[in-house]
């Protein structure tokens, strides 16, 4: 027969079971909270998420939306442990790696109006954000109209202090663009 223990003092050492219960406890209150949040709509991953930023201790009111993809929950996530404002992207519209590039341009501290809009792709963002790190006017390509590579030439060329206005237009070649870049930075003294 085990002898029953009296007057436990509260700063004893936790027994096995103690711990045992502890977890199973957690576990239960997990399991409990995965299951209110898949009864809502979220799919298991997607409840796995909000219950990991319950954990961090961060609010939930921009996550619990059952059309955000795991992936933008967790760009989210990272914002609002960076600090950053994620009202700005906390958006359906905007996918992942779009959400990315405004955080990223938020964290430094960027005007990133000029690029919150999902008719860009994310690395157009992503080009109009390294000009706005570099402090040139990125007005002169920010438009979806540009490709990608369009934008590059058009802010490598501006970073380099070459005059791109000239071939600041759509509809030209990005290889019309890199030449006039290439024959301009020829003709520069550095």
């Amino acid at each position: 027969m085990k002898k029953e223990i009296r007057n436990v003092p509260a700063d004893a050492p936790k027994t096995a079971e103690d711990s045992i219960k502890e977890v199973m406890n957690s576990a239960d209150a997990l399991v409990a909270n995965t299951a209110k949040f898949e009864s809502a709509g979220f799919s298991p991953a997607q409840a796995k998420v909000l219950l990991y930023a319950q954990s961090k201790g961060l609010t939930t009111e921009f996550l619990e939306n059952v059309n955000l993809s795991v992936r933008q929950m967790i760009v989210i996530i990272i914002g609002k442990q960076t600090g950053v404002d994620v009202s700005v992207y906390a958006d359906c519209a905007y996918t992942a790696e779009q959400m990315t590039e405004i955080r990223l341009g938020l964290k430094s501290g960027l005007e990133v109006g000029i690029y919150c809009n999902s008719a860009f792709s994310a690395q157009q963002m992503q080009q109009i954000r390294y000009g706005l790190l570099q402090g040139i006017d990125v007005r002169v390509y920010a438009s979806q109209d540009y490709s990608v590579e369009q934008m590059r030439e058009l802010r490598l060329g501006m970073e380099d202090g070459v005059d791109m206005l000239g071939v600041a237009n759509p509809t030209l070649s990005v290889e019309l663009m890199r030449e006039h870049r290439s024959k301009c930075q020829e003709l520069s003294i550095f």
